[in-house]
């Protein structure tokens, strides 16, 4: 029997491989059918149609995999799925409910905790006029990507006084920041906050906001070197600016080796380097390997993990360069909030919400940043390096240093 072909598939297949898209699309339908309540079947031909750039077939299978299980879990990827449309206003009033009976220290390495402080929690008020705490929520990469908020808290809602409390990593170089009066270790809270108004998670800020994010005022770049840190590093780079000066980190800091955002066998990024011979090439990793160390050293990178002790002194040395490429890690973000132009090489199992529609070059957080997407959804890292380098190589042949 002849299958017919849905009528959103023709335009594709008019103008791609045919078959290829098609074939998944009936394998997904048939598992839907067999295993109506697995979600998985649902996540996967989301990030299809989004590949594909059909928008509305994405929308209903987000539906169609929110309606699986009633479940917190669930339910905070659903709001993960509307983030990744860039629907902020709907994504991050659905993920705050999901995650709304979740212990703070789920949320929090050092929480908040009392009930003095608990009470102070930001609702509806208005901050105007108020002194107003961005309290540390995940990671780094989240700490520097929602410190672009801190200009929208000063300069269009009015916040008197904005405190950051961040990882020890971060808290120095979020100093810089023009709209950030104050920011600490969150570990020594208790030390440093006195009097404030209200705190809230960065993950809650947007929650008040219904107008789209790329319409809220913004700054950029946002995050800068001091000029201490960048004189450290003035001399580590030639003086012929012919060559252009590329950074390059592959995977996050004390991350075991099961996280699929980061590469873990530096022979895979071979072709990425070998895409731009004539380039100073840097190494932003920190904790290196004695593996890693060889690696660098067979390529002639230059490296200064022993000289970098935190983001600070890494925002030095990357005021120097003409170029950042990275995985899904705290330097790309970096990159970004310092307006360096740059590229984030993204793994299909480990996609970001953040980094918006699947197949976009373009996010909605750093416009100096690129997106280099995998070639195909179960695409192994040497082969996303090695359309990576294409990309590297037609870059930089359209650019004069």
């Amino acid at each position: 029997m002849t299958r017919a072909t849905p009528a959103f598939c023709s335009p594709w297949a008019r103008k791609k491989k045919p078959g290829k898209p098609d074939e998944a699309i009936e394998l997904y339908r048939q598992a839907a059918l067999w295993h109506a309540a697995n979600e998985q079947t649902y996540y996967r031909q989301f990030m299809l149609y989004q590949r594909l750039g059909w928008h509305a077939p994405a929308e209903k299978a987000a539906q169609q995999f929110y309606l699986c299980r009633q479940t917190p879990a669930l339910k905070f990827q659903q709001a993960q799925l509307v983030l990744q449309m860039q629907d902020y206003p709907r994504g991050f009033r659905q993920r705050e409910k999901a995650v709304a009976n979740v212990a703070l220290y789920h949320r929090s390495p050092f929480p908040p905790e009392g009930d003095d402080i608990l009470a102070k929690r930001w609702q509806r008020q208005s901050p105007k006029g108020k002194t107003f705490v961005i309290w540390s929520e995940l990671g780094l990469s989240d700490e520097i990507m929602f410190a672009q908020l801190a200009h929208l808290f000063k300069r269009q809602l009015g916040v008197a006084k904005l405190i950051v409390l961040a990882h020890a990593d971060a808290a120095a170089l979020l100093q810089t920041h023009p709209d950030i009066d104050e920011a600490f270790d969150v570990a020594t809270w208790h030390e440093h906050l006195t009097e404030f108004d209200f705190w809230k998670f960065p993950y809650a800020l947007l929650t008040r906001f219904d107008r789209p994010f790329e319409t809220l005022p913004k700054r950029h770049p946002y995050l800068f070197a001091e000029k201490a840190q960048k004189r450290r590093f003035i001399g580590v780079f030639p003086l012929n600016r012919s060559r252009a000066r590329i950074g390059l980190a592959w995977r996050n800091a004390d991350i075991p080796e099961d996280d699929i955002r980061s590469v873990y066998d530096v022979q895979d990024l071979d072709a990425l380097v070998a895409a731009a011979p004539d380039a100073h090439w840097v190494c932003l990793q920190q904790n290196l390997t004695a593996a890693e160390k060889q690696w660098l050293e067979k390529h002639r990178i230059a490296q200064f993990s022993d000289e970098i002790g935190g983001l600070a002194d890494l925002a030095g040395l990357m005021a120097h360069l003409d170029f950042v490429v990275s995985t899904d890690t705290p330097v790309i973000h970096l990159a970004g909030a310092m307006g360096i132009e740059g590229a984030v090489m993204l793994s299909a199992p480990a996609y970001a919400w953040n980094w918006g529609i699947v197949g976009s070059k373009r996010n909605m957080w750093y416009p100096t940043v690129e997106n280099w997407h995998a070639p195909h959804p179960l695409a192994s890292w040497r082969e996303i390096i090695s359309e990576a380098a294409q990309h590297l190589h037609a870059h930089l042949h359209n650019r004069t240093f």
